[in-house]
C-alpha cells in the first residue's frame, strides 16, 4: 500500500519460478523476497528474469545478503541490490531510489 501511495504502479505472485512472466517489459525494478523460496527456485527465476528483461534492477529483501552477494551482474551490467531485513516499505522505495540516482541531493527533493 505504501509503494502505490508512493506513486509506484506494483503486482506481485507467489510464484517465483513465473517471475519474468508475470513482469511486464516496462518494469524497471523487481521485488523479490527471497527467503519466502528455495534458493535454487530464486536464482533460476532470476536468471530467467535477466534474459526477459535485462533492464529490470533486480531487488532482494532478505535476512541472509551474503548468499546472494555473489550473484554476478547481467549482460547489461545490472547486478541486483540487495536490502537486509527486516525491511518496511519505505527502507525498499528508498534504498532503490538511492541505488538509481546516488545523487543525495536529489532524494531530499522528492520528499
Amino acid at each position: 500500500m505504501y509503494l502505490r501511495r508512493a506513486g509506484v504502479k506494483t503486482s506481485g505472485t507467489a510464484d517465483v519460478e513465473k517471475l519474468s512472466e508475470v513482469t511486464p517489459p516496462s518494469v524497471s525494478v523487481v521485488v523479490v523476497f527471497p527467503d519466502d523460496f528455495h534458493v535454487r527456485s530464486v536464482f533460476g527465476a532470476l536468471a530467467t528474469l535477466r534474459r526477459h528483461r535485462p533492464n529490470a534492477l533486480p531487488v532482494l529483501v532478505t535476512k541472509e545478503p551474503k548468499r546472494f552477494e555473489s550473484l554476478p551482474p547481467n549482460e547489461g551490467g545490472v547486478a541486483p541490490l540487495l536490502v537486509p531485513r527486516p525491511a518496511w516499505s519505505w527502507t525498499i522505495l528508498d534504498a532503490i531510489r538511492a541505488h538509481l540516482d546516488p545523487d543525495p541531493s536529489n532524494s531530499e527533493k522528492r520528499r
